[in-house]
């Protein structure tokens, strides 16, 4: 008998903050190292819409001793559905279920995949009471996945998903078309259905697998088990039962939770039984390990992105050249006014101009003390920007733009927000409202930023 499986479903406690609501009892790092002791060949983790704890997935990953083939795989839990369902939820509410959906990159450009997909769902996110609603529309899967098919497969989820819940009804005309469009947009190599382990012969996931496999059968799909794991442990049910009644409301935990943990293969084998026979299941486990074998990497990790204001929205500006008094006296000062700059850096330094004379010369304070400020401050973004390989100085037109916003939206932003305050250059583009130089020693600029305590982007 084959004695591993591949698990394609798996949660970790970053589906907590992404429902908002108590869901998930183990961590990241958990779910990956219990998946590799209990002799698993792999492990996918698929948070509830959301792909953010897929970093420090790879980090714990990697630094893992292993003396044996395991891999990870990252992919998301998403709600699929017709916009118009969705649409129809917002009028009137629970209309139509957000049903449930596993995607698995299988490489690099299916992560961006995953990413594109869920910066939709994120996009058109509304919260319905304490939940908050997220859903992919078949058309997203349509434009970003059926035009480059083969690097993200995609699974039935679990008694959640649009499938199951179809075979319950028993509506099969239903549940052909909706097999045969996922077909048509995964391509049939990359397309799964999915069965849960059942806890007896009485419940509904018995019932379902049984169709389940009828269902792959009659249309040639590859047909895997998951657990869809919650928590870690069998003997953790208990805790995991107060854990989701820790909120008001009432929830069903009993049921549906009941064989929600990280099976080993044997454990799994035993539920499994209750619907297939050991070369059924021996099959089942080879499909889900195929998934595992087709997992090339992610190539995820990457220098520091800061976000920059879209060049078009840029407003005219002209370097005024107020200062260049001061350019040869105090060169890292003027390395941004220089026209071979790019555009973004030149209007850096025509904002922190406008700060000058806003807050400095009409005033009637030192100028020259304040560029000598500023000399320091912009050495230190010079340095940064070259190691990090970046452009610090877009860090502070955007947060300018960041804190305008704000106000106009009729917010408030705070005067300072820790050692930011320590920043002329914050100050000057009213990031901050705070004057550090006239505090002399007691804000000084290598509180915020210096390439001496380590090369990073200010918080």
């Amino acid at each position: 008998m084959i004695d591993s499986y591949f698990n394609i479903h798996n949660h970790s406690s970053d589906s907590n903050a992404l429902l908002g609501f108590p869901d998930v009892l183990c961590s990241v790092q958990d779910v990956i190292q219990r998946a590799y002791d209990l002799g698993l060949s792999g492990v996918t983790i698929t948070e509830h819409e959301g792909i953010s704890s897929h970093i420090q997935a790879l980090k714990y990953y990697e630094q893992i001793p292993r003396d044996r083939p395991f891999v990870l795989g990252l992919g998301n839990e998403i709600y699929l559905m017709e916009e118009s369902e969705d649409l129809e939820n917002r009028e009137t509410h629970n209309t139509h279920p957000y049903y449930h959906f596993i995607l698995l990159a299988l490489d690099t450009e299916g992560h961006k995949q995953l990413r594109e997909l869920s910066t939709r769902a994120w996009q058109r996110a509304w919260r319905q009471g304490r939940i908050f609603r997220r859903p992919t529309y078949y058309s997203d899967l349509e434009e970003i996945i059926k035009p480059n098919q083969g690097h993200i497969v995609g699974s039935t989820a679990c008694l959640g998903s649009r499938l199951d819940k179809l075979l319950l009804a028993n509506n099969i005309d239903e549940v052909d078309l909706e097999v045969e469009r996922l077909i048509d947009i995964f391509g049939l190599d990359n397309f799964y259905i999915e069965c849960q382990p059942a806890r007896d012969n009485q419940c509904d996931q018995f019932v379902v697998n049984n169709l389940l496999r009828q269902t792959a059968d009659y249309h040639g799909v590859k047909f895997i088990p998951s657990t869809d794991t919650h928590y870690l442990r069998q003997e953790d049910a208990w805790i995991h039962k107060i854990y989701l009644q820790s909120q008001d409301g009432e929830r069903e935990v009993d049921e549906f939770y009941q064989t929600a943990y990280l099976m080993s293969p044997n454990e799994l084998r035993e539920h499994l039984r209750f619907n297939f026979n050991d070369e059924q299941i021996d099959q089942m486990f080879a499909w889900s390990q195929e998934i595992g074998d087709r997992i090339k990497g992610y190539d995820l990790f990457h220098k520091p992105i800061i976000p920059q204001i879209p060049e078009n929205k840029l407003p005219e500006f002209e370097t005024l050249h107020l200062f260049r008094d001061w350019y040869k006296s105090y060169p890292n000062f003027a390395y941004y006014s220089s026209n071979d700059r790019p555009k973004h850096e030149r209007y850096f330094f025509y904002q922190v101009e406008c700060g000058l004379i806003d807050k400095v010369m009409n005033k009637g304070k030192d100028v020259e003390q304040y560029i000598k400020r500023l000399d320091e401050e912009f050495e230190q973004f010079r340095l940064i920007s070259e190691q990090l390989e970046t452009s610090i100085p877009c860090y502070f037109s955007s947060m300018s733009k960041i804190i305008d916003l704000i106000w106009e939206a009729g917010s408030l932003a705070m005067p300072a927000r820790g050692s930011a305050a320590a920043s002329l250059t914050n100050y000057l583009l009213e990031v901050t409202q705070i004057d550090p130089v006239p505090l002399g020693e007691y804000f000084p600029f290598w509180r915020f930023m210096n390439v001496e305590r380590g090369v990073e982007l200010p918080d």
